[in-house]
């Protein structure tokens, strides 16, 4: 089997004239991006005209109580048909308004539902979410329920606004945490497709290249210096930073350097874990379980949840508000609910306080004016977890000495707003500077739309696995024995990892990482000759978390992630037949293929994840 690297023109023109992946191309005439933020806190959309970067980026507007945000609480009240009552706030007053009049049980109640994709070990099309209340449902059909509201609410805006638009003239971007698995990405690709919106009018783009792109772009970088004093600025070519996406399920981040025209490239591969704001409130959940009992927290979620929704939101207010001082924290506490559920569970909410005061050391305490007031202590201790987290994550990736010493941090996301995170990074990573753009929320949202306008401006990415296929070669000293085959009267070692992509290996857009393979017929005798003659190809294609794995067999670290069938032309393979085989970056996508040299024939890995 001889390797050759075939030229990148030669790939350019092949996969142009070949029909398949001409399928696969968007449609060149849409005349609005969109993007969606599908937050595990807060979700939204925004547009924009598809003519140029400097075009203004608009974003959906959800009404609250007295005021308009651009985002909305990820939150999606179902009835009992499984359709789409509301989302947002208001699904949250409607479900209060239900349970307060005991109708909430015929509806299902989703709220933080994205986190699932992520911790979820094996995700497939038969994932189920637990509401509120612990009722199942399929994820990919509650995903699916709210991307389909959030692009007819676009829909109806863009027909609002302008004329003749239609669905079709509509490229939808969705982001996706660059730390997701290919499962979890494939699983928000059909949960769009389920949702109306086709794979010719959809990409996906990584969310800390995405707010890195908006904030290169717009040059609205706030440097905040030692004196708290802050300046507007934008990166120079060769510039280096950390960007941290800091949202509410996960910590997102990557290292980048700014290259010349606005271009950015990935020079360490991302990383982070699930350490977003998230994490804070379900430390606080955990307290208030510790706090009252569990018995009476579940009757609280199991028949007034609409409580259980209003502490969180009081919680969420001072979470944002937390800058670290010593004062102590005060919020809302609905003490005559609590106290029912206290009666309906047998218990006594008197003793209780007064166990909590004992307990606490008078470092929290129930008032009776409907308030309750904890130390800063115990608020920092609600932190810890998370802003532990996202520290190690930032000083590993500063600490790598190929990169050289990097001190700039791009912050966005919902939680990189945190004043109480910001002193925490400043005060235990001396020296750096933190950037951060106006309103870091949407930097993620708004960078999505500017890459649907210009997806070449990420030009190059780092292998966060190995990507191989399965081949067969000489059997050699070292390879196991039960690899071992005999083929035209010689020794073969089978299930070989023939990679083509290492782990950490820089990735360019569009760049093939492909060898030359030749299909040979088997001579063993008439019926091998014959089957190998008719039958299709198979080529498996293998990812490994390793970068020096061998073997594709289970046990030896590979997972196989589909395969591609390539029949022969004619009816009939030659005897030799010459392949090239790969992968390439599309985008955000790595994608593997088979080209048929004689015919320039195009065959794409049918990959799976779910």
């Amino acid at each position: 089997m001889a390797s050759a690297k075939p030229s990148n023109s030669w790939f350019s023109r092949v996969f142009r004239k070949n029909a398949k992946a001409q399928e696969t191309t968007e449609k060149e005439n849409h005349l609005i991006i969109a993007a969606i933020d599908f937050g595990t806190t807060f979700s939204g959309y925004a547009f924009s005209a598809t003519q140029s970067l400097e075009e203004p980026i608009y974003c959906s507007l959800f009404e609250a109580e007295g005021y308009q945000t651009e985002k909305a609480p990820t939150s999606v009240l179902l009835n009992a048909d499984k359709e789409i009552c509301s989302f947002g706030y208001e699904a949250e007053k409607e479900y209060e308004e239900k349970m307060e009049s005991n109708e909430g049980d015929g509806y299902y109640f989703f709220v933080r539902f994205k986190m699932n994709l992520y911790k979820t070990e094996k995700l497939s099309r038969e994932t189920k979410l637990k509401d509120i209340r612990g009722k199942e449902m399929k994820a990919i059909e509650v995903f699916a329920k709210v991307i389909k509201y959030l692009a007819e609410d676009l829909n109806r805006r863009l027909k609002e606004q302008i004329t003749c638009t239609s669905t079709d003239d509509v490229l939808w971007v969705i982001s996706v945490p660059a730390i997701w698995s290919d499962a979890a990405k494939q699983f928000m690709r059909e949960a769009a497709n389920m949702a109306g919106i086709e794979d010719k009018d959809l990409k996906l783009a990584l969310e800390p290249e995405s707010a890195s792109l908006y904030c290169n772009l717009q040059s609205s970088c706030k440097i905040v210096k030692a004196d708290n004093t802050a300046t507007l600025e934008s990166f120079p070519v060769g510039h280096r930073y950390i960007v941290a996406d800091l949202g509410g399920g996960t910590a997102d981040m990557a290292v980048h350097e700014i290259l010349e025209n606005n271009c950015l490239k990935e020079i360490a591969r991302s990383d982070g874990d699930a350490c977003g704001g998230a994490m804070v409130n379900l430390a606080f959940f955990e307290f208030l379980t510790k706090l009252l009992g569990g018995q009476v927290v579940n009757h609280i979620l199991q028949t007034q949840t609409n409580v259980f929704i209003e502490i969180d939101r009081c919680f969420e207010i001072k979470k944002r508000a937390f800058k670290g001082d010593m004062k102590p924290v005060q919020m809302q506490f609905p003490i005559a609910e609590i106290k029912e559920a206290f009666e309906a569970c047998e218990t006594t909410f008197e003793d209780a306080k007064r166990k909590i005061k004992n307990d606490y050391d008078n470092k929290v305490e129930i008032l009776r004016n409907g308030r309750l007031v904890f130390s800063a202590e115990i608020m920092e201790g609600f932190f810890k977890k998370a802003v532990t987290g996202i520290l190690d994550f930032l000083k590993e990736m500063r600490s790598n000495d190929e990169l050289g010493m990097i001190n700039t941090f791009l912050m966005v996301g919902g939680f990189s707003g945190s004043k109480y995170v910001q002193h925490r990074i400043q005060t235990e990573i001396p020296g750096v500077r933190l950037v951060i753009p106006s309103d870091p929320g949407l930097a993620v949202l708004k960078g999505a739309v500017l890459f649907g306008k210009r997806p070449i401006t990420i030009t190059e990415r780092i292998a966060r696995f190995s990507y191989g296929f399965s081949k067969t070669r000489r059997f050699e000293e070292g390879d196991p024995e039960e690899l071992k085959t005999i083929k035209n009267g010689k020794l073969y070692c089978t299930g070989v990892f023939d990679k083509m992509i290492t782990k950490g290996q820089p990735l360019r857009k569009g760049v093939a990482c492909a060898d030359r393979i030749a299909h040979t017929l088997d001579f063993d005798n008439m019926f091998t000759l014959v089957l190998s003659s008719m039958l299709p190809i198979t080529m498996d294609v293998y990812k490994s978390a390793k970068a020096d794995t061998k073997y594709t067999k289970a046990g030896y670290g590979c997972e196989k992630l589909g395969k591609m069938l390539i029949f022969p032309r004619g009816g009939v393979w030659s005897s030799i037949s010459p392949f090239i085989r790969g992968f390439m970056v599309i985008e955000s996508e790595i994608n593997a293929f088979a080209v048929d040299i004689d015919t320039e024939r195009v065959f794409v890995s049918e990959i799976d994840y779910l």
